[in-house]
């Protein structure tokens, strides 16, 4: 593990944090032999500086040798593939990028409520919005369990309800699977699909190349299904 190239949440300029991402892969290159490039990785961590990031990194020489991996906040970004440049240096290094999936298992269990959005809406919900509508089902569970606490509920109240949430939560099996939240309130675990930049007919596009499901406990055993290749 290198150390990262972090930079200012305002920045607007890279150009040094990529040269010098360029100088540390190619001593990394040197380190491990002509030949074992595939062994090295970056891992990109950014939002709406990522296009701009990639191509200042196309004209880096090495870094586009090695294998690179972005976070959720790159998967699925238009903004991405609709610059020529950056996508095209996208798919070149692969750059699968995560993002909360549905369990294609399950198709049974949120394709009805899926389709039934669509119809009403005219837009295809996805995972995250059903996110949503499995944390309301909770947040709903717990209200029942506690006989409908009044609106104007006090501080301890709502702190009761917050824990009576995540006690409903490792019972309750939602659309988007198993809901049990871990002491912080997050998900202790979920499908995640991975997302690449490839070539299409009339440019670039992001496209599902793998799916990791989780094991059978939520936390360990998990499996990954395809690959980063487009």
């Amino acid at each position: 593990m290198l150390d990262g190239l972090p930079y200012p949440p305002d920045a607007t300029e890279f150009a040094a944090s990529v040269h010098a991402l360029s100088d540390e892969i190619t001593a990394a290159i040197d380190a491990v032999g002509p030949g074992n490039e595939s062994t090295i990785g970056v891992v990109l961590a950014g939002e709406d500086e990522v296009p701009q990031l990639l191509t200042l990194a196309a004209g880096e020489p090495h870094l586009g040798e090695v294998r690179w991996f972005g976070a959720a906040g790159i998967a699925r970004t238009p903004e991405l593939v609709a610059n020529p440049s950056a996508a095209e240096f996208a798919a070149l290094v692969g750059l699968p990028s995560p993002a909360f999936g549905l369990d294609p298992g399950a198709a049974a269990r949120w394709g009805p409520i899926v389709a039934e959005v669509q119809g009403q809406t005219g837009v295809r919900p996805d995972a995250i919005a059903l996110a949503a509508y499995d944390a309301l089902d909770v947040l709903v569970a717990a209200i029942v369990e506690m006989g409908f606490p009044a609106a104007d509920a006090s501080r301890s109240e709502v702190g009761e309800l917050l824990t009576e949430a995540q006690s409903q939560s490792l019972i309750l099996e939602g659309v988007t699977g198993p809901l049990k939240l871990n002491e912080f309130g997050d998900r202790v675990t979920g499908v995640f699909d991975f997302w690449s930049v490839c070539p299409a007919p009339d440019g670039y596009e992001w496209r599902r190349t793998a799916v990791w499901s989780p094991g059978p406990d939520g936390l360990t055993g998990g499996a990954i299904t395809g690959s980063a290749a487009c």
